[in-house]
Order: C-alpha cells, then sequence, then structure tokens
C-alpha cells in the first residue's frame, strides 16, 4: 500500500472553512444519514461531506458514481470512516484510479 498522509483536526476544520478539499464519508449510507451505528456521540457527517461507502468499491462501475459525484483527479480528497483501516483501502483505490492528492482523517470518532 501507498503512504497516505494523515491529517488532523485542525486540517479538517480549516478544509471546512475554506472549501476544500473534496471530504469523503466511507462509512455506510445509515451512519452518513445520521444513525449512530458505532457508539458515536452524535449521528451524521462531517459539514459538507460527500457519501461513498467502501463498499461500493466493489462494483466494477465505482468510479463512474466518483466522477458523477463531481469528485476529479485534480482534487484534493480526504477521506475518513469509523477505522483506519477502511479510509486507507478506500484510499488506494483513489490512488489506483490515478487520484495523487489523497489523504486520510482517522480522528472522527474520537473528536
Amino acid at each position: 500500500m501507498t503512504n497516505i498522509k494523515e491529517i488532523s483536526t485542525d486540517e479538517v476544520l480549516n478544509a471546512i472553512k475554506d472549501n476544500n478539499p473534496i471530504i469523503i464519508d466511507a462509512r455506510n449510507s445509515d451512519s452518513y444519514n445520521g444513525w449512530k451505528c458505532a457508539n458515536e456521540q452524535r449521528g451524521g457527517h462531517i459539514k459538507g461531506a460527500k457519501t461513498l461507502p467502501l463498499k461500493w468499491t466493489n462494483y466494477m462501475d465505482w468510479i463512474e458514481v466518483v466522477r458523477s459525484k463531481q469528485i476529479l483527479p485534480k482534487h484534493n480528497i480526504v477521506i475518513y470512516s469509523y477505522s483506519e483501516n477502511e479510509s486507507l483501502k478506500l484510499a488506494n483505490y483513489f490512488i489506483k484510479a490515478g487520484y495523487s492528492n489523497v489523504s486520510i482523517y482517522k480522528y472522527f470518532i474520537e473528536e
């Protein structure tokens, strides 16, 4: 696997303020939509995040779904999920698809 940058909570907050990068929630759609599926303090997603559950990568056309959401290789991508491993898996799918600026945020549950 590729060495993928991890970003801090402050970096995510600054990114939200600057409208850069594209933040992707790799959790299931129920979690994204507000259900507390992993004992988190509150449900929902990071403001402005787009949903792209990791399981969607099992489909041949997953990258077409990504592009239909206007997530393009030129964008800076930040991925988060319930586990660092899930975030890394999705990040590596993006890298294999030609996205070069991909990082993960692993403190979603903690912070």
